[in-house]
């Protein structure tokens, strides 16, 4: 059962996480709440031994600047320990 969001509003982070292939695809909005709890599943995922992470934010309607900067960071601190987290955002290429 789904519960409509009200007109105008952002619904929260939600993700989806494909375990055996290491892929999160997220949708609703990104902010630092959000992004706190991608940085928790890729962690988890990495810990599960994988070396390459897809994150897909095509379905993410709004993001803000602090929830974009940690999704950056989390990308510097994972290639810094030669893990490669790669991005799709919207309307964007895979970074």
């Amino acid at each position: 059962m789904s519960v409509p969001t009200p007109r105008g509003a952002v619904a929260a982070l939600t993700e989806h996480v494909d375990l055996r292939l290491g892929r999160i695809r997220a949708t609703g909005e990104l902010t630092r709440t959000g992004a706190d709890l991608l940085r928790g599943t890729v962690e988890t995922l990495e810990r599960q031994g994988h070396r390459r992470i897809t994150l897909d934010l095509t379905g993410v309607r709004a993001a803000d600047d602090e929830g974009l900067s940690q999704v950056e960071e989390l990308r510097l601190d994972l290639a810094a320990r030669s893990r490669r987290l790669t991005v799709h955002a919207p309307d964007d290429e895979p970074r």
